[in-house]
């Protein structure tokens, strides 16, 4: 299930958006990309965005620098 204001990426031609309109009847929600332009995209072609970040380091009393 796809919410307005997620961010997506449209599977056919890789770009970035957001969902600014969803139109269930015909299975298709509208993108508005970086760049300004909005597109109508089906479903079938749209992925939730999942951006991965690595943790920050833990904070132990007598953290040391590994390289020294």
């Amino acid at each position: 299930m796809l919410n307005i204001g997620e961010n997506v990426v449209n599977a056919e031609n890789m770009k970035t958006g957001n969902i600014v309109e969803i139109r269930e009847g015909d299975g298709t929600v509208n993108i508005s990309y970086q760049d300004g332009v909005t597109e109508w995209v089906n479903l079938d072609q749209v992925k939730k965005l999942l951006i991965e970040t690595d943790p920050s380091p833990p904070n132990y009393d007598g953290w040391q620098n590994l390289n020294g």
